[in-house]
Parts: C-alpha cells; structure tokens; sequence
C-alpha cells in the first residue's frame, strides 16, 4: 500500500491506477472462483442432505 502512495506522490498516476486495475480484475476473477465452487459445494450438501420427516402429528 505504500508504494502506491508513493507512486501517486511521484506523479506515477497512470502506473497507479494500472496496477490497481489489474488487482482488481484478478480480484473478481477469484471471487468468481470462489462463488462457482461454494455453490457446488452447497449444492453437493442439498443432494446429499436428507432431512428428518417428522411423522408424529397431534390428532385429537
């Protein structure tokens, strides 16, 4: 983070914003990865979850 404040102080904007472009691309990139696969992985747990079907019921 440092460097890129000074970077900015030296009058390297272009480079700055360049740099945190492309962090920010590789950010989305892994969020995507990580959505794509939690999603499979809570898919996964739906298939092979089976919940208890309570049969008692009150009757009078």
């Amino acid at each position: 983070m440092d460097r890129r404040i000074r970077a900015l102080r030296d009058g390297h904007l272009d480079q700055a914003v360049e740099k945190l472009d492309n962090a920010t691309q590789q950010a989305r990139i892994v969020l995507a990865d990580l959505k794509r696969v939690l999603s499979s992985d809570v898919a996964a747990q739906g298939k092979s979850f089976s919940p208890r079907v309570n049969c008692a019921t009150s009757s009078p």
